[in-house]
Formats: structure tokens, sequence, C-alpha cells
């Protein structure tokens, strides 16, 4: 594992460096490491052998003037503080709420974080066009109670998703005021 982030370490710099010389100013990275349950290794396992290399990471894209933004769906509490406080990262998305991540306690726990995500995709796809409502009202509203959070689709629309659902969300996120 050890060798596998440093090798990722390695790949952003060069990746950072050569898209940094192009304008770009946010770099995307991560990976699903847990489940509703939660990681899929210990916090001691993500603080001795994946923080390291985040840390690193983050000094990079800020080395080149960008922000690091994180992905990772699940249930990510049992690592938040390192991963949200320690890592250096700027930004979190793929905010899974049905895993138990929700923008306001995520903001009030790190209130330096941006925030991007929280309309669960699983919600979209299978609930009804009154649960889609319910649940972007509900990120609206804590997102215009707070700064730093940027609504949308946590992860990606499932193939299976309703086509009312898709546009009663994105009717919902145009008209926000």
């Amino acid at each position: 594992m050890r060798s596998y982030v440093e090798q990722q370490v390695i790949r952003a710099e060069k990746n950072t460096r050569f898209l940094s010389g192009y304008g770009f100013k946010y770099f995307l990275g991560g990976g699903d490491f847990a489940s509703d349950q939660g990681p899929m290794f210990s916090p001691k396992v993500f603080r001795d052998l994946i923080l390291p290399g985040l840390k690193k990471v983050s000094a990079i894209c800020h080395k080149y003037g960008g922000c690091h933004l994180f992905a990772s769906d699940g249930n990510l509490w049992p690592v938040a503080g390192a991963l949200f406080g320690e890592s250096g990262i700027d930004g979190y998305y793929e905010i899974d709420l049905k895993a138990g991540m929700s923008l306001e306690e995520l903001r009030q726990e790190y209130p330096e974080l941006t925030l991007l995500g929280n309309i669960s995709s699983w919600s979209l796809s299978q609930g009804s066009a009154e649960d889609v409502k319910k649940e972007v009202l509900s990120c609206l509203e804590t997102a215009k109670k707070y700064c730093g959070i940027i609504v949308g689709l946590s992860n990606y629309a499932l193939p299976e998703t309703p086509l009312e659902n898709i546009d009663m969300m994105l009717e919902l996120l145009r008209n926000q005021n």
C-alpha cells in the first residue's frame, strides 16, 4: 500500500505541474474507500499509510496555485479528522448523505472545507419525485445557511434513474432563489 501511495504522489506532481501550466486550478483526487458502515481499513491504517501521501498531494496542488479536491462516498466519519482536518485538502465531493455524511454536520465540524454534492444518487434513482424534492430542498437550505457549499448530485445519475427525477432536481437547482 505504501508503494502505491508513493506512486500516486509522483503522478500527482507530474500531472499538477503539467496541468497548472495550462491554467488548471482544481485538482481532483480520491477514491472510494468506504461503505455505509465506514472505511474499508482502520483509522490507524489511514493515518499511517494514506495521510502522509494525501498531505504531499495537497502541498503539491498548493505549490502550483491550485486546490486539492478529494472524493469518496461512504461513511468517512471514522477518519474525518485526518482526512478533512490534517490532510490539507480544500474540498470534498461525492458527499454521501445515505451513509451519514450530511452537509450541516460537515460544515459545522470543518468550516473551511468546500463541500460539493449531497443529493443522493440512490434517492434520485429509487425515490419518488417528492423524495427528490425534499432532499434537494434540504441541501439547498443548508447551503443558503452556510457558505462554501455547492449542492449537486453526490455521485452520478444511475442508468435506471427516472427522467422526471432528474428534471425535478435540475429545476429546483436552477430556481433556488
